[in-house]
């Protein structure tokens, strides 16, 4: 493992499952219009880092934004984009393309609070259980199974990269906070994450630091 490595990590643009208010795990939907043109400014602002690579998770939604940021970059020919299974969204089982507030409704019915109380009173491990429970198919990952993979993709990319490498990883919103959390369980992570809005950690001897935030 590199000495020290700096990840930006980036949330994908807006898709139209996020602009209807759906749950968009392992299913998949274009950039919206406001989508493209917000990675578009997030390449604008990142345009003279040079990245060793841009690592993204297989869904169409964040190699497009990937392919658009990088297209603003002054270092983009000789930038790889590599699509990684591990850094999907979670999978939210039979769920997945459900309106956001019917599973949440759902969740809170279930646990006898107020949907506006579910991201304050019940911690990650406990929404993701929720959401499994509310699923039909039992096929929901929990927040251990989500933190796994995660872990994996991590490690392999710590691994593979020496020191002061630069990297960037295009994913997804619940990726961004969970692995925040690892991180740093004192910061709130329960928040709207941005659509290409960017995270970055630095990585040293494998001790992670956050150092920004969904800026």
């Amino acid at each position: 493992m590199g000495n020290k490595v700096t990840i930006y990590f980036i949330r994908h643009g807006e898709t139209y499952l996020n602009k209807y208010k759906k749950m968009q795990g392992w299913s998949d939907a274009p950039l919206t219009q406001k989508g493209e043109e917000d990675a578009i400014a997030t390449g604008k602002r990142l345009e003279n880092e040079k990245f060793d690579v841009i690592y993204t998770s297989d869904l169409g939604r964040t190699i497009r934004t990937a392919n658009l940021i990088l297209a603003e970059n002054t270092y983009r020919d000789e930038t790889k984009i590599i699509p990684t299974y591990e850094f999907r969204e979670t999978f939210y089982g039979s769920l997945d393309g459900s309106f956001c507030d019917y599973v949440y409704g759902k969740v809170a019915k279930n646990k006898n609070i107020e949907v506006r109380d579910i991201f304050t009173t019940l911690s990650l491990d406990e929404i993701a259980l929720a959401i499994k429970d509310v699923d039909q198919a039992n096929e929901a990952e929990t927040q251990k199974e989500v933190e796994s993979r995660l872990n994996k993709g991590l490690e392999m990319i710590l691994n593979k990269h020496q020191d002061d490498s630069k990297l960037m990883v295009v994913t997804h919103g619940n990726v961004i906070r969970t692995i925040v959390h690892m991180v740093d369980e004192t910061i709130p992570v329960k928040q709207e994450l941005k659509n290409s809005g960017v995270t970055t950690i630095t990585y040293e001897n494998g001790v992670g630091k956050v150092v920004a935030f969904n800026e």
